[in-house]
């Protein structure tokens, strides 16, 4: 075996149960359906057996994954890790949700397809994530009761941020108090905005000044430092750095992989192959 891993964004529905201003996915009511679900198993496992790699990370997500349902997870995962298994391969399963649709009923799915760990997405302070009818306050309402909901039921949970006007404004100190104070989170992770999908007048909204962002990654990374990271908080991107950077094993966001074309693909609910989702 090669020693490399293959990774896939896998999309099940292009559906989604909010109304995020910054999404740049197409929504549209599309399921990934359960016969062409083998037929994606066998090209995905005839690619690992071609390029002799043993392992194949799938990355669910959407749309919103959870729409699909924990029975269809659990069946969709029977299929292809079964497949897998006959082939001496093996399939590495990430899920990220909004948690919107979260309750009790996914979690033998997540304990057993996911390894009772899921990531989801939470801005500081949460301008831009929406509910269809309530807005960004009550989005921000009923995620964190969801995040509670989940982590009660032991289940570690990872989040992302992304980084916008209001956060710079907010500063260092609020936002890492929030995700590790208010939150209790020991796991997450700050992105800069990208666009990404059709062009919008919106992504206008979205562009941060340089200096002011060096200063608040800057401030950020001190705090980490100082608080979180001898105590075990993991603060993406600055932990896979000094890892990457002091020769251990390090996971780096995708924009600063070598070659990006040889180490992941996403795949949407109709079969569709691109490079990556955005």
């Amino acid at each position: 075996m090669s020693g490399r891993v293959f990774s896939v964004i896998l999309l099940p529905t292009s559906e989604c149960n909010v109304a995020c201003d910054y999404c740049f996915e197409h929504k549209e009511p599309h399921r990934l359906s359960s016969a062409l679900l083998p037929l994606l198993t066998k090209r995905l496992l005839d690619h690992l057996e071609n390029e002799r790699i043993e392992e194949c990370e799938i990355y669910w997500q959407g749309g919103e994954a959870m729409i699909m349902g924990p029975d269809w997870f659990a069946r969709a995962g029977e299929v292809m890790d079964c497949a897998a298994a006959k082939r001496g391969r093996r399939f590495i399963h990430y899920l990220q949700t909004n948690l919107i649709s979260y309750s009790p009923a996914w979690n033998n799915v997540i304990y057993g397809m996911f390894n009772g760990s899921i990531g989801t997405s939470m801005d500081y302070p949460n301008v831009y994530r929406k509910l269809f009818r309530g807005g960004a306050e009550a989005y921000t309402e009923l995620w964190t009761q969801r995040l509670r909901e989940a982590k009660a039921a032991g289940i570690e949970i990872g989040v992302i941020a992304v980084l916008h006007p209001a956060s710079l404004e907010a500063a260092p100190e609020k936002f890492y108090r929030y995700f590790t104070e208010d939150l209790g989170l020991g796991d997450f992770q700050v992105n800069t905005p990208f666009p990404g999908g059709p062009a919008k007048q919106l992504e206008n909204d979205f562009k941060l000044d340089l200096s002011e962002l060096a200063r608040f990654l800057v401030g950020l990374f001190d705090i980490w430092i100082a608080r979180g990271h001898a105590a075990g908080v993991s603060l993406g991107p600055f932990d896979g750095l000094i890892n990457h950077f002091t020769g251990k094993p390090a996971r780096l966001p995708c924009i600063w992989k070598e070659n990006c074309s040889n180490q992941f693909i996403s795949v949407d609910s109709k079969g569709t192959v691109a490079q990556c989702d955005c």
